[in-house]
C-alpha cells in the first residue's frame, strides 16, 4: 500500500511520492529567541525545526542554510530537509519533520531563560512530544530540552531522533547526555 515504508503503516499520513518540477514561493512562520550572545530563529511549520543559531557580535551563522527549502526522498515519508537542526518523535525522520507544530514562548525570569517550545501530538499513535529551544543569559550557547510522553493505553518503543546540519569546523563540540544514543558521526 502507498501509505506503508520502512516495514510498517504511516497512516493517517500520506507519502511524497514525487518532488514538485517548478519551485513555489511559501512563506513559513519563524519565531526568533536571543540572549546577548545568540539569536536563535526556529520554525514551527516545519517540524519545529531549530532554523539557525547566529552569533549577534560577528553574525557567523553556526548551523547550514541551503536557502532552499526542498524535501527530498528519505523514509519514512519521503520529505527529509537539508537544514537547520530537525526534530524527530517517535522514530527517526518523523511522518511530521515538515509539517506545522504548535509553538509557544517560554521564559523564566528566576533562571534568566528566554526560549521557545515546539511539540504535538501526533495523529499515527497519539504519542506527544515537546521540544524547549533555551538561551540563558550569560550561557554562550542553547540548550534543547526534549520530553515525549505517551497518554495511551498502548504500548510503543519510541526514539527521539535529531539531526543537525552543520557547516564543517574544528571547533565544534557535541556534548551528549550520558544515556543510550545513536550518532552518526566520526571524529
Amino acid at each position: 500500500d502507498r501509505d506503508n515504508t520502512c516495514g510498517f503503516s504511516i497512516y493517517p499520513y500520506t507519502l511524497v511520492l514525487s518532488n514538485r518540477r517548478e519551485p513555489v514561493r511559501k512563506v513559513y512562520r519563524s519565531v526568533v529567541v536571543e540572549n546577548e550572545s545568540l539569536r536563535v530563529t526556529v520554525i514551527p511549520d516545519l517540524g519545529g525545526r531549530v532554523y539557525q543559531i547566529e552569533d549577534r557580535e560577528t553574525g557567523a551563522a553556526y548551523l547550514h542554510d541551503n536557502r532552499c527549502v526542498r524535501p527530498v526522498r528519505i523514509p519514512p515519508r519521503w520529505n527529509f530537509l537539508s537544514l537547520g537542526m530537525e526534530l524527530n518523535f517517535p522514530y527517526t525522520h518523523s511522518p511530521t519533520g515538515t509539517d506545522p507544530v504548535a509553538y509557544e514562548l517560554i521564559r523564566d525570569d528566576e533562571a534568566e531563560m528566554v526560549g521557545v517550545a515546539v511539540g504535538e501530538q501526533e495523529k499515527q499513535w497519539g504519542l506527544s512530544w515537546r521540544a524547549e529551544v533555551r538561551l540563558y543569559r550569560g550561557y554562550r550557547g542553547v540548550i534543547l530540552a526534549v520530553r515525549g510522553w505517551n497518554d495511551t493505553d498502548s504500548t510503543r518503543k519510541v526514539q527521539w531522533w535529531s539531526n543537525t546540519a552543520q557547516p564543517a569546523g574544528g571547533d565544534t563540540e557535541f556534548v551528549y547526555p550520558e544515556e543510550p544514543l545513536v550518532a552518526h558521526i566520526e571524529g
